[in-house]
Order: structure tokens, then sequence, then C-alpha cells
């Protein structure tokens, strides 16, 4: 027993394994976060805004407490409108970056979700652009001149 105490992990003699360097995160991974990131922003500001608005209505006509109410009704409202378009374009985006075999830097996938009404299908409705070319987070129409 010498009685010292172990140097610092990484130190010669200790024996703690030094961690690896961390994975340096591209430009389409912060792109992903701040999309997501902004789903919970763009809901709180909806409501926010939605009973500013109510509150003031009902200051300038003394009729309280009905638009208050019916602000922040229309400010659910745009919340969760705001909520699933952003959802959709962070899947979009997910799916043009790791393709449809869930890899990184993947091509696309079928179509993208196929826009309103189409449920997903890829069937070539409103939204459903083709597969998106490598490394683009959006694509032009798969069938237009110039296309590459």
């Amino acid at each position: 027993m010498s009685g010292e105490a172990p140097g610092p992990p990484g130190a010669p003699g200790s024996k703690a394994t030094p961690k690896p360097p961390r994975k340096r995160m591209g430009v389409a991974e912060v792109k992903m976060l701040a999309a997501a990131s902004s789903i919970g922003l763009a809901m709180v500001l909806s409501v926010f805004f939605g009973l500013a608005a109510g509150y003031y209505l009902d200051k300038r006509f003394d009729t309280r407490p009905l638009f208050i109410l019916l602000g922040l009704l229309t400010g659910l409202a745009a919340a969760f409108n705001n909520l699933i378009v952003l959802s959709r374009r962070l899947e979009r985006q997910r799916k043009g970056f790791y393709g449809s075999d869930g890899k990184a830097g993947g091509s696309g996938g079928s179509g993208g979700s196929g826009g309103a009404g189409a449920a997903g299908s890829g069937s070539g409705g409103p939204g459903s652009e083709g597969a998106l070319p490598e490394g683009s987070g959006r694509g032009g129409k798969s069938g237009s001149p110039g296309a590459t």
C-alpha cells in the first residue's frame, strides 16, 4: 500500500478509460432540432397572442370575459394547427435526412406524406413531390424540366 491517491482519469497509471470524442452534429441535425424546438414555442405564442387580443378587445368594448374566452379558443386552435403543420414539416425533414431505410444521408422515401386528404399514401396527391435529392431537406417536383 503506497497511500497515493489515484490520478485523474486518463492520466498515466489510472485505471479509468478516457471517453471517446463526441460526434459533432451536422447541419441537417441542427435544422431538425431547431424545427422540433419551434413546436413548443409556436404553441405558447399562439395562446399568448390569442389571450392578449381577447384582453385588449374586452378592455376596449367592456365585454369581459367574452373576448378573452374567444381569444383563448382561437389561440388554442391556432396552436394545434401549428403543432400539426410543424410536426409534418419535421417528419418530412426526418424522412429526407434518414431516407426510407433509416440510415443517415438517405435519398428520401416513397414521396412524402401525400398532402392533405391523401393520408400519406404517396400516390401523387397534392403534397407528393417524389423522392428527395440526396442531401437536401427540400425537393422540387420530380418531373419538372431541369431537375437533376
